[in-house]
């Protein structure tokens, strides 16, 4: 095949003999290069396919060891508030729990096979869902956090330490028990310890002398008061450490164990009384040394 080229005013004529394998050539390359083209565009969009799905499989990895730990933060949490509300209710104390909201890590027991509900042009972002999550527990974070802080300030005053470090044992339980005077059926409102003579008796929590003095079978007592509703008494005792407006700290010792009153032998006799009932010594002493 030849080709023919005039060109300009002159008209001089130019011509290229193709060949028939030039023809093909030239044919093949102007089909092919589109279907190149077509595939590249094919291949490249498979490979991005490819790729968000890698990528979404490492958010829905990231998200899933979020909410792994989500849950185990608020479990533990939760048995903390659990254990901190035993211990109010062993003193007496009334407990309203601050409850987690809902979501992965509440622990609100269900169950029941997985059957996913379809939307037709809806599809959730677990990204939001978790960032509401996250947002809510924080926020159920602060809440703990300010309501621990006032407790545990109630709970510093509580009377929660042995009013005796020496050597001691129990002699007398806290309730009905056999008078040791009369041989009667009477009631003991305190816990009687068993130590040698002068040994120092210790204040159980923070609190200001309210009397510190001779009272009848009591004998030499002295009585604190550390407020929300928390009183302690030390009876029997053989001298007194302490006068009545002193503030005293935890530990402080207050007196020298005795044999003053309606006494059998060297003995402290301790109470503690909330909202003016005597309630049971043992129980807070056990939970809080235990």
């Amino acid at each position: 095949m030849q080709l023919i080229w005039i060109s300009g005013p002159s008209g001089r004529m130019r011509s290229w003999t193709l060949q028939r394998g030039h023809v093909f050539w030239a044919l093949s390359l102007a089909v092919s290069l589109p279907m190149v083209g077509t595939l590249g565009n094919l291949a490249w969009r498979w490979y991005s396919g490819q790729e968000q799905v890698a990528v979404q499989a490492q958010q829905q990895e990231l998200l899933h060891d979020i909410n792994s730990r989500l849950a185990q933060m608020v479990v533990q949490v939760q048995l903390l508030e659990q254990q901190k509300s035993d211990m109010l209710r062993l003193l007496g104390a009334r407990v309203k729990p601050e409850e987690a909201p809902a979501g992965k890590g509440s622990l609100r027991f269900q169950g029941g096979p997985l059957k996913l509900l379809m939307r037709v042009g809806v599809q959730e972002d677990p990204w939001a869902q978790t960032e509401s999550e996250l947002n809510a527990h924080t926020a159920w974070m602060r809440r703990l956090n300010r309501q621990w802080q006032h407790e545990q300030v109630q709970l510093e005053a509580m009377p929660l330490s042995l009013p005796l470090t020496e050597e001691h044992e129990i002699s007398s339980e806290f309730g009905a028990r056999q008078d040791p005077f009369t041989d009667m059926g009477a009631l003991h409102e305190g816990l009687d310890f068993t130590a040698d003579l002068g040994s120092p008796v210790l204040a159980t929590a923070p609190g200001r002398v309210v009397r510190a003095d001779r009272s009848g079978a009591y004998g030499l007592m002295v009585e604190l008061d550390h407020g929300n509703g928390y009183v302690t008494r030390y009876a029997h005792l053989r001298k007194l450490l302490v006068a009545q407006g002193n503030s005293v700290e935890r530990g402080q010792s207050v007196g020298e164990l005795g044999n003053t009153g309606r006494s059998t032998g060297a003995h402290l006799h301790y109470e503690i009384r909330y909202r003016g009932q005597a309630i049971n010594p043992k129980t807070p002493l056990i939970a809080w040394n235990r």
